[in-house]
């Protein structure tokens, strides 16, 4: 039974890395992934609190900690990063922000 999760395994990782990074983001430290669900979700592995604004809601990420927003009839989401100096960017609503430990908030 082993023999056969160790391909199962290697295959998602895989399909996974194949995804990894294919969306951009015009913030340093910001990643944006492809995913298959019905929710934005943004993960914070910094250790900056990090603020979003998504057309008017502010979501307030704690570090080491995570938010999701249904994407209803949404196909595409803008995000403002607040304490950055970038206004705003676009992403599809089936994504995953990924905020990484070297992300700092600019003031």
């Amino acid at each position: 039974m082993k023999l056969y999760k160790f391909p199962l395994a290697a295959g998602l990782l895989f399909s996974a890395l194949a995804n990894a990074g294919d969306l951009p983001s015009p913030i340093k430290n910001v990643d944006v992934y492809h995913t298959d669900s019905n929710y934005l979700s943004i993960q914070n592995l910094s250790i900056d609190t990090v603020k979003v604004d998504i057309y008017g809601e502010i979501f307030t990420v704690l570090p080491a900690s995570g938010v999701s927003f249904e994407c209803n009839s949404y196909y595409s989401l803008e995000l403002l990063f607040k304490n950055n100096v970038h206004d705003f960017f676009e992403v599809p609503c089936q994504s995953r922000v990924v905020i990484n430990e070297r992300y700092q908030n600019k003031y």
